[in-house]
């Protein structure tokens, strides 16, 4: 299996770079595609840029260059929406995915609701999640499945908190997993995210405490994954 691993940030990307063999390192547009071996095994490493249009874009992008690519999966950091379920520094992974700062209510339509896929969630890959979870195992990261729900906006607010949990159940936010998993979903790629809680109740404060080791646990979580992909 070739996978491209996709993080938002170069952060959350530098330790599994520094790691690896790059073969190859290339501009698409805003997005960084690198192609790397690491232990052996060769896979991509796209680093989108923050925000859901170009998390989105380097997806596409980088499927048109290299239809080759398998599956993807999205490596990085997150807010926890119930730290009892998802305390600090342990992993979230996706079952689904949904973008909650999508609405056209006002035409009749759920929140969250995709106009053109015609779904509100976009369903995680369960083979890959599987082996995610897997891997969190043998690292012994503890772990959980939930929705993660996207949106270009890091939210701080507690009440807005308490909206997109009350409208999507959802388990963690972010600014682009969601946005990844349509446009990989559309392309008929198989999809999955897991996300290290980083910050759970003071976002803003614990965002800049835990920013660089919840980094660095997620690349961990990444190459240990390759060596368990087929």
């Amino acid at each position: 299996m070739t996978v491209c691993f996709v993080f938002a940030m170069s952060a959350e990307a530098e330790n599994i770079l520094r790691k690896a063999i790059v073969l190859e390192d290339r501009l698409l547009g805003y997005a960084r595609l690198c192609h790397i071996e690491l232990d052996g095994k060769e896979a991509f490493v796209c680093v989108t840029g923050i925000g859901k249009v170009l998390a989105g874009a380097a997806i596409a992008a980088t499927i048109a260059c290299h239809p080759e690519i398998d599956a993807f999966v999205n490596l990085g950091i997150g807010g926890s929406l119930d730290p009892n379920v998802a305390p600090l520094f342990s992993a979230v992974i996706s079952n689904q995915l949904v973008q909650h700062d999508v609405d056209t209510v006002g035409l009749g339509d759920d929140p969250g609701y995709l106009s053109t896929p015609k779904i509100t969630y976009i369903p995680a890959n369960e083979p890959l999640t599987e082996k995610i979870a897997k891997t969190c195992e043998q690292l012994g990261v503890p772990y959980c499945f939930g929705t993660m729900a996207s949106g270009d906006q890091f939210i701080v607010d507690e009440e807005v908190k308490g909206a997109i949990v009350s409208l999507f159940d959802a388990l963690m936010i972010d600014m682009e997993s969601a946005a990844m998993a349509e446009i990989a979903f559309g392309f008929g790629k198989p999809f999955a995210s897991v996300r290290i809680v980083s910050d759970a109740v003071d976002h803003e404060k614990e965002y800049w405490e835990n920013k660089l080791p919840a980094c660095a646990k997620v690349c961990e979580i990444g190459a240990a994954l390759l060596k368990n992909l087929d």
